[in-house]
């Protein structure tokens, strides 16, 4: 493979690469100052190289990344994700192509990656897990172009690995709300994101989860009921148990409508984009009532500490909440006093209560 190199006044990578067509050397710019990238894009040229050397010359037109991202989300993504994991990523494919849809796969680099970044945060105040999935679809976007010639040099993956520490040290903290703050919300939301929050606070679960809950899915227990979560993020059902005072009269609801949704709008329709209604309202509250923001994941996040603030087991929590790792679920340590950590250590509680 050719070695590239840097020439005085420039900041990119070099090459000096023999025209199979030709058979005499040229210096070619890789249009990269990272060097990992520029060793992807000489070894690269060195394989087309070769390949018209054996096989003759072969037009290929390089993809626009607007392109690509269409047949990763159109063709690929389908037939190897899960319908709700396709919706999602067609959020991701959106603002990628808005940001670099025109730019071609040979052109994207490190510089454009970081911009994107700091534009989701500055302008989309999204979060490093959307931030991490947006860069997840760039990468596959790339994946699935090589397999129709694309063969260029995946620079959401190598950003990803050459800044793995940054992107893990983004994640930002949860900031709790005081009592005071919590009724505030929950004072001045319509009656439905009341019970949404209320079920949140009390459960754990996630809105997902939430939105997706049937009466059938809860039975009566001893001192409270039982839910079954048959659709969770890891794709593993699990079962819970929650105390009496959620105000949902459980035995009639399920006498006369066992299938309907456990939760639904001011319509009695299933909620739909509970996250995106919730943020609008918490937005117009923070105007007027002066309150700090809130996502709707963060009532999972004080439901977690507070379970453990009473004595709960980090180990119970973890399989009620449904982490696959235990290391998820101590984040939450962080909060506790060192007497309370010890404390959720050691627990045996068995019940969330």
């Amino acid at each position: 493979m050719p070695t590239p190199y840097k020439i005085k006044g420039s900041k990119n990578y070099y090459v000096k690469i023999t025209d199979p067509t030709t058979g005499k050397r040229k210096e070619l710019s890789l249009r990269t100052s990272n060097k990992k990238v520029a060793n992807e894009r000489a070894r690269d040229l060195e394989d087309r190289a070769y390949e018209i050397r054996a096989f003759g010359e072969k037009t290929t037109d390089v993809w626009s990344f607007e392109q690509a991202a269409d047949h990763y989300i159109d063709k690929v993504a389908p037939a190897t994700v899960k319908p709700t994991v396709v919706k999602r990523y067609g959020s991701s494919k959106k603002k990628l192509v808005a940001f670099m849809g025109n730019l071609g796969l040979d052109e994207i680099d490190e510089t454009h990656i970081s911009n994107f970044i700091e534009h989701c945060r500055l302008e989309h105040e999204n979060t490093i897990a959307t931030i991490n999935r947006d860069l997840d679809v760039g990468s596959l976007v790339f994946q699935a172009a090589r397999t129709k010639g694309q063969k260029f040099p995946n620079a959401f993956s190598i950003y990803r690995d050459e800044h793995s520490k940054f992107l893990k040290e983004m994640r930002e903290p949860f900031n709790r709300l005081t009592p005071a703050q919590m009724e505030v919300i929950r004072d001045n939301l319509p009656y439905y994101l009341q019970q949404a929050m209320d079920f949140a606070l009390t459960t754990g679960m996630r809105q997902a989860e939430i939105v997706a809950l049937t009466w059938n899915d809860i039975a009566a227990a001893d001192d409270g009921y039982q839910i079954f979560i048959r659709r969770t993020k890891t794709s593993i059902p699990r079962v819970i148990r929650f105390p009496v005072g959620l105000g949902f009269e459980i035995a009639e609801c399920k006498k006369f409508t066992p299938d309907a949704r456990v939760l639904t709008n001011h319509e009695a329709e299933p909620i739909k984009h509970l996250s995106a209604l919730w943020a609008k309202q918490i937005t117009r509250i923070m105007k007027h009532k002066g309150v700090p923001r809130l996502s709707f994941h963060g009532l999972r996040h004080e439901f977690a500490i507070r379970y453990l603030e009473r004595g709960g087991s980090i180990y119970v929590l973890q399989k009620h909440l449904g982490h696959r790792s235990i290391k998820t679920t101590e984040i939450y340590l962080d909060y506790l006093t060192p007497e309370q950590q010890e404390r959720a250590k050691m627990g045996v509680a068995e019940v969330v209560e």
